[in-house]
């Protein structure tokens, strides 16, 4: 039995292993054709390298001093943006390998690319939200007024609204254009760990480490729907992801204790659960399927049928915490960065 529990121990379902980082992977990012990997960590290092062939690493983006905890491909896979703890942001042109351009914007949560234009967004820690055009550099801010940290955001799909969720448990609502606060909404009593827009752009979802998930109308600026807080005794459990399907009428929703909630949008109430060994970190629905896609603190990712709440395949080989995931467009290629010092390829 032992021999047994061994060789479980000893799965590695990775395709590739990319092991130059020296320390824990905090980020990884996926080009539209699944074919490049940027990843960042806590060694301050950047790479981009192929999928198909780990030992390739295609350049390093040099020049960053602090832990490297954000990599966004533009939408056109034409650059890519890396940014550190400090708030170094760089730019890179993904073809070239050379630094198209960087800037300062305080210490950084998040960076995220605009759905269809070379504009840049990034959070940081005093509430600043910034905008940048790539590679010009031109650039506006967008605050909603207090101190809190800007912890996540997301562009609405029409590409002229973007939704942030504040430390302080506040979720606006911005108008890119203007700069004026479409909707400003108390949401939770704890901080905005996570936001997500439905398809149509007219429901936003934010989780919470107050453990409750609230449903934003973007027409109305207010809350319509809310699942209630998860908790285990008396502590509250934090949402540390959450999704809209593009397939079914569904959220799925990760949580600190592993479990995964989906959420009929249309019924509004909870239509299944599923309960993993580790606390859900990251989550991403497959782009064409039902099934969503989890990594878990217990170094596994995982395939759940949204329709029926049930895990499908598990991929194993890292031997510690998974602390990001990125998903191909296709649905075909998971990458994973973990705190074990690689990143992994996986094949759905």
């Amino acid at each position: 039995d032992d021999d047994d529990d061994d060789d479980a121990e000893a799965v590695d379902d990775a395709v590739a292993v990319f092991k130059k980082h020296e320390k824990a992977v905090f980020s990884v990012s996926l080009l539209r054709n699944g074919l490049v990997v940027a990843s960042g960590g806590e060694d301050d290092r950047a790479f981009v390298w192929k999928a198909e062939n780990s030992e390739k690493e295609t350049f390093e983006c040099k020049g960053h001093k602090d832990s490297v905890t954000c990599t966004a491909f533009s939408s056109d896979s034409k650059y890519l943006a890396t940014g550190d703890m400090s708030g170094n942001v760089r730019v890179w042109n993904v073809e070239t390998g050379l630094e198209v351009w960087q800037s300062e914007c305080g210490d950084l949560e998040w960076l995220l690319w605009h759905p269809v234009a070379s504009v840049l967004f990034a959070g940081t820690t005093s509430g600043t939200t910034w905008m940048w055009k790539i590679p010009s550099g031109d650039c506006k801010t967008y605050s909603g007024g207090s101190n809190a940290a800007a912890l996540c955001g997301k562009v609405l799909p029409d590409g002229k609204r973007i939704v942030v969720g504040y430390g302080d448990g506040c979720v606006r609502l911005f108008d890119l254009k203007s700069g004026n606060v479409l909707a400003n909404v108390s949401a939770h009593r704890g901080a905005v760990t996570c936001v997500d827009c439905h398809a149509d752009g007219n429901l936003v979802a934010s989780g919470s480490d107050d453990g409750a998930v609230k449903f934003l109308n973007t027409r109305s600026g207010k809350i319509v729907a809310g699942l209630n807080q998860e908790k285990e005794g008396e502590s509250e459990i934090g949402v540390e992801a959450l999704g809209f399907s593009s397939v079914l009428p569904v959220a799925a929703v990760g949580y600190l204790n592993g479990c995964l909630k989906f959420w009929d949008t249309a019924m509004q109430r909870v239509r299944n659960e599923h309960r993993h060994p580790g606390g859900v970190v990251r989550l991403a629905w497959h782009p064409s399927e039902p099934f969503v896609f989890t990594c878990c603190l217990d170094g596994v990712v995982r395939l759940c049928d949204g329709r029926t709440g049930q895990c499908v395949t598990e991929w194993h080989g890292h031997n510690d915490r998974i602390l990001d995931m990125a998903i191909s467009v296709d649905g075909n290629t998971i990458v994973t960065g973990s705190e074990d010092g690689t990143c992994r390829v996986f094949k759905k």
